[in-house]
């Protein structure tokens, strides 16, 4: 099982869809079932973020890859301002509250929980074998990823999957 650590706007459409291209079956945005199921090959996106240490606990041999992007505060802002005003399941509400602590965009909230989360993972994984931190946006080549994983080297990209010029 293969679990992506990124919050949103992190590259993790980008993430999963790479690994498409290897035949595995990483579920971007995955529900509460999928996941706890061990359905695929594993999950990304910020309903495995509640939940990764339990993951930890259920499939050992699982292998943890934390997406991380600069300056993320200012690159999610415009991404959730598009979305304000929008009604949510309460899947997603649940999310970001857990998450974000706030279903709506606030900086400050958001800015506090990336700050929490990238925290937490760190002093989680530090010193352990089946961690990979990356930054997809800020250019990180696939390579090292390819070898976390034990896959071979296809030469391949990360595909632009999820990109501001995309979005309708």
């Amino acid at each position: 099982m293969i679990y992506c650590l990124g919050l949103s706007r992190t590259g993790t459409t980008s993430f999963s869809n790479f690994l498409v291209q290897y035949g595995l079956n990483v579920i971007h945005y995955p529900t509460q079932m999928q996941l706890m199921g061990g359905a695929g090959d594993g999950a990304s996106d910020i309903p495995v973020i509640p939940v990764y240490k339990d993951l930890d606990k259920m499939f050992r041999d699982a292998k943890f890859v934390y997406l991380t992007r600069e300056n993320w505060v200012d690159a999610v802002e415009p991404y959730f301002l598009r979305k304000a005003g929008r009604n949510y399941n309460e899947t997603t509400t649940s999310l970001r509250e857990q998450v974000y602590g706030s279903v709506q965009w606030n900086r400050q909230k958001y800015g506090d929980a990336y700050k929490r989360h990238d925290d937490d993972v760190r002093e989680y994984f530090l010193g352990r074998d089946d961690f990979y931190e990356m930054d997809i946006v800020g250019g990180d080549s696939p390579t090292g990823l390819v070898e976390f994983l034990g896959l071979p080297d296809k030469g391949l990209n990360f595909p632009k999957s999820n990109s501001r010029e995309n979005w309708k």
